[in-house]
């Protein structure tokens, strides 16, 4: 049955779908099947399904619903989603043939998406939001879907998210049986309270796979961030990390905390992670991790993520130089371009990706924590190199990053621009004088290092290396005998977290 209704008022469109629901009509253009979809064409659409989904409580199993065209939302600032009754989730099939939601603006909301509970039955399939979007002050969020038993495919988020706690790219929850497939985010996660932020799930017990996020995530408090998922009890694969992480507490660049049934395979982190409190909670991979975790061909590029917590698991350090140019040990999913970031083909067309993928290749022995050799600067095309800071410590050269030390510590940023997209990298220098062979590197002491030669790491060999560290720093060494964590002992944890206060990183 076809009624078009377009031209009516929204009131009245929204009472006479109401209407015709409960004879079992629907007034769109379709049949409501996978050969004759409904359609939806307008903003005024949108709504009216809407308001059967969250005022009459209906389900539509197994019904098909095709986007036309990107949708306008600007004229709907009341919309917060379809499937808003958790008792009546939305079981339809909504096609969205890669149209945009554009305009939509969503603030203060807690439990939002463009579904917000989408039931077992119900798939969401080429819906993008689109970077007009604004959300904030919004908690328990995704653009997507908030709650999903059902099957996400192909969906993308290019909109920035400046919200409270549990937040997420893609979705924020998803059950056992919901999958998370090829899904991108690009867009900026801020989050203000606590909870889980991450690019793709917040909270996930079902799988997520062919993912990838590019979009930075911003801890403001106590977060729990991961680059892909935040908590995990379910299985990731094939999933890529590449937009920064900051946060004060538990950072994973994969999944922040992997709980008990967790499986995490074929994924990669070349993200950059930050921490404003200490580094003993972050992880290139997963931040904290529980027991009876599986991990299988998981990568991290060692020199710019840096922080291995895992390396026994599966969990392998690579240089930039092994990840761009050795045969990349992935599945069919994987782009395999030579002098760039193994991607995931289907997020390789986007030029954020096509950025991320492009390296700077450090010197062997060399981290981003400590530039000390001329590195390689990836020639993309569209992609141009500068450097913000560093006091002429770091120059560019054509396609190299000359390097050319001073006395003290120097910082600065390594940016990478593609169009309208920014990639920053922050570079360090120690410093001529620093004793740089007390460790191999001051900023990521990976295994228990005894610095003094008497074969014991203890509070003595952590001294001598803050002391050394403030000392060519033209700062007073006044550190004595200290246990930063308060568990009697001297050990890694206390080196990063120490020397990662003083350096104020």
């Amino acid at each position: 049955m076809k009624i078009r209704m377009l031209m009516l008022p929204v009131f009245a469109v929204c009472v006479l779908l109401c209407r015709a629901q409960s004879a079992g009509e629907v007034l769109l253009d379709g049949e409501g099947t996978s050969l004759s979809p409904y359609q939806i064409t307008t903003v005024q659409d949108l709504l009216m399904l809407a308001q059967a989904t969250n005022e009459q409580g209906l389900e539509f199993d197994g019904q098909y619903f095709e986007l036309m065209n990107d949708i306008d939302m600007a004229s709907a600032p009341c919309f917060t989603g379809l499937g808003a009754d958790p008792l009546h989730p939305f079981n339809g099939i909504i096609m969205g043939n890669g149209h945009k939601l554009m305009n939509w603006s969503l603030h203060e909301c807690d439990q939002g998406g463009f579904v917000v509970w989408l039931g077992s039955k119900g798939e969401l399939d080429g819906v993008l939001i689109d970077a007009s979007c604004t959300f904030t002050g919004v908690s328990s969020f995704a653009p997507l879907v908030c709650h999903a038993a059902g099957i996400v495919r192909s969906c993308n988020n290019y909109a920035a998210i400046n919200g409270e706690s549990d937040l997420a790219g893609i979705c924020c929850y998803t059950e056992r049986e919901a999958s998370i497939e090829n899904c991108y985010n690009e867009g900026r996660i801020y989050g203000a309270g606590g909870g889980y932020l991450a690019g793709i799930v917040a909270i996930n017990n079902g799988v997520v796979v062919r993912s990838e996020n590019l979009g930075c995530i911003v801890a403001a408090r106590g977060a729990m961030v991961g680059g892909v998922v935040g908590e995990n009890t379910g299985a990731v694969s094939n999933c890529v990390s590449s937009g920064s992480l900051t946060g004060y507490g538990v950072i994973g660049g994969i999944v922040a905390v992997a709980k008990p049934k967790s499986n995490i395979t074929f994924s990669l982190c070349d993200a950059v992670l930050k921490s404003y409190a200490d580094y003993s909670q972050v992880g290139a991979a997963v931040g904290r991790s529980e027991y009876d975790v599986t991990y299988s061909n998981v990568y991290y590029d060692y020199q710019i993520s840096l922080f291995n917590k895992e390396g026994s698991k599966s969990i392998w350090a690579k240089t930039t130089a092994e990840l761009i140019y050795d045969e990349w040990d992935g599945s069919r999913a994987w782009t395999r371009a030579k002098g760039e970031y193994p991607q995931i083909y289907s997020m390789s067309h986007h030029e954020a990706a096509k950025l991320a993928a492009a390296p700077v290749v450090f010197a062997q022995g060399d981290t981003r924590f400590h530039v000390t050799q001329a590195a390689q600067l990836a020639q993309a095309e569209g992609v141009t190199w500068t450097v913000k800071g560093g006091h002429g410590v770091f120059e560019i050269d054509g396609s190299t990053l000359q390097v050319h030390p001073r006395d003290e510590f120097t910082s600065a940023i390594l940016q990478a621009t593609c169009g309208t997209h920014v990639k920053e990298i922050p570079i360090y220098n120690m410093g001529l004088n620093t004793v740089v062979d007390v460790v191999e590197n001051l900023l990521a002491v990976k295994t228990s290092t005894d610095f003094n030669g008497d074969h014991v790491t203890d509070v003595a060999d952590v001294n001598l290396l803050i002391n050394e560290i403030m000392y060519h720093r033209g700062e007073p060494g006044e550190f004595g005998d200290m246990d930063v964590d308060v568990d009697g002992k001297i050990d890694v944890a206390d080196v990063n977290q120490i020397i990662n206060r003083i350096l104020g990183l």
